[in-house]
């Protein structure tokens, strides 16, 4: 009981001080609370079994990796300085997600070696790898478009999981930091709907 109550203070106090680096601001009353009530139907998508926490961690992972190389190219590659600066914080905060995100599967046992992956984890993988090709494709006059849109879909698929992890995942540690990072994958996709609605500078 006492190491599972370090591992959630630690993942809590990983996210608190990314939160506070200002990379979006919210609202007291506008956090996510710590209830565990599933969704009504139309709020979700059902699936024949419920996400396992091996499932979520993993893919929650591949993500972070995902987004730091991204975060990263769009840094070299870019000289938008509203693309740059987006890269930064997305290497910055999914790091530091990653980092209270191993904690707690040593904790819980969990491998997050590429062998051990679950059907969902290898798709997911897949989809990212995809719009890291275009990406890397992409020129320096299309970037800002590919990127915006590559972020949304993804930081979009991102939230879908955090959601059913909130409400199927049976770990109560586990679904407390899907909460946790909510906010912060929340604001990475208003910086890439930001992004999509201004103009790209001449």
């Amino acid at each position: 009981m006492l190491a599972s109550n370090r591992w959630i203070s630690v993942s809590a106090g990983v996210i608190v001080g990314l939160l506070s680096f200002g990379s979006s601001s919210f609202a007291a009353d506008s956090s996510p609370g710590l209830g565990f009530d599933r969704p009504a139907a139309d709020e979700m998508e059902f699936y024949a079994e419920d996400l396992s926490s091996e499932d979520f961690l993993q893919s929650i992972h591949i993500v972070n990796l995902a987004e730091i190389d991204m975060g990263q190219l769009s840094m070299d590659k870019s000289q938008d300085k509203d693309i740059r600066d987006y890269g930064r914080i997305i290497v910055r905060d999914h790091r530091l997600t990653d980092e209270a995100l191993r904690f707690i599967a040593d904790q819980k046992d969990i491998s997050l070696n590429n062998e051990s992956f679950t059907e969902l984890t290898v798709s997911l993988k897949q989809n990212l790898d995809q719009g890291m090709t275009r990406l890397q494709g992409a020129s320096p006059e299309d970037f800002r478009a590919v990127l915006s849109e590559v972020a949304i879909a993804g930081h979009q698929q991102t939230l879908d999981l955090i959601k059913r992890a909130q409400s199927e995942v049976s770990d109560r540690g586990v679904r407390v930091f899907a909460f946790l990072i909510e906010p912060v994958i929340q604001s990475h996709l208003k910086m890439a709907q930001k992004l999509q609605a201004e103009p790209q500078p001449q």
